[in-house]
């Protein structure tokens, strides 16, 4: 009985990983935004996704006794509170409990374990967020004991002897097994989360991209940005207007072209490297222009406007 136990909750286990691979690849594909589940609609969504979720994990449970059956619910609901936050989790408690109803039985329990789990879930995650490396491994792991051994003790509430004879089944293959599904639920859950972040943190540097690019195409100084070579790679408009040099003219180039002998070499030499001052420029007709002039070298940290 007790291998056929462990291969049923097995089996539920596996579903639920599943079913969180099958909704990460259609939220990805879907070109999910980064950073939704922060938005009230975007949480809604994830709260919903997750009761379905536990639905199709309680229509696939492992039955101990009539109207009590086992399921990985609790592993989805205490994860969910530790990685989602309090709006996702209600709304999927609110969803599996009406669906546990709806399937009777011992539901008052049942209903007990979901927002027992959904609830610890959300207390561990302020002390979760502080670890790293293998701590929140073991942090993981934790939770899933203690979700479980709270799940447990709730079964052993159910009259007429039938808590304590369930209890003396699934015990074991609960306490094995629920824990390591709880470790896993929560590693595909924390990649997820550090891949919106990324994504976040990449949009960000875009926006901050475009407004430099933005602030050196408008600014007045002639602005030059080279590679660690030396070889210009940017230039802005006030330098085209300036040295009279075109940009195209100028990309692939040494600022040395700009070297008109009119002033000592310390001023050139001040230009590039990273001084803005005012310098005697050579122009491609042969004539001089006076001019601010910036050259900024391999600071791969510049965006290129042409790129």
């Amino acid at each position: 009985m007790t291998s056929t136990v462990f291969l049923d909750l097995i089996f539920n286990a596996g579903l639920l990983l599943g079913l969180a691979v099958v909704l990460d690849l259609v939220s990805a594909g879907a070109g999910a935004t980064p950073g939704v589940g922060r938005r009230w609609g975007g949480r809604l969504l994830a709260g919903l996704a997750v009761g379905l979720i536990g639905i199709g994990l309680m229509a696939a449970p492992m039955h101990a006794e009539p109207g009590v059956q086992f399921d990985t619910r609790s592993v989805l609901l205490s994860v969910t509170g530790l990685f989602l936050g309090p709006v996702p989790t209600v709304i999927a408690m609110v969803v599996t409990s009406a669906f546990r109803v709806w399937l009777s039985g011992a539901w008052v329990i049942g209903i007990l374990v979901i927002v027992t789990s959904g609830t610890i879930g959300l207390i561990w995650r302020s002390g979760h967020d502080r670890l790293t490396g293998q701590r929140r491994l073991w942090s993981l792991y934790a939770l899933g004991v203690l979700v479980h051994v709270v799940m447990l003790s709730l079964i052993a509430t159910i009259p007429d002897g039938v808590g304590p004879r369930v209890l003396n089944q699934v015990f074991l293959p609960v306490i094995l097994v629920y824990p390591f599904a709880t470790v896993a639920l929560g590693l595909l859950l924390s990649q997820r989360v550090e891949r919106e972040a990324a994504m976040v943190r990449i949009r960000q540097h875009d926006v901050e991209r475009d407004r430099l690019i933005a602030a050196l195409e408008q600014s007045d100084d002639s602005i030059v940005i080279t590679d660690a070579s030396g070889s210009i790679e940017y230039v802005n408009p006030a330098f085209e207007a300036v040295t009279g040099y075109s940009r195209e003219e100028a990309l692939g180039n040494n600022p040395r072209l700009l070297k008109s002998g009119e002033q000592e070499d310390a001023t050139y030499r001040a230009v590039v490297a990273d001084a803005a001052v005012r310098a005697h420029v050579a122009r491609p007709t042969g004539q001089q222009a006076q001019g601010r002039v910036a050259v900024f070298r391999g600071r791969h940290d510049f965006p290129c406007a042409h790129a």
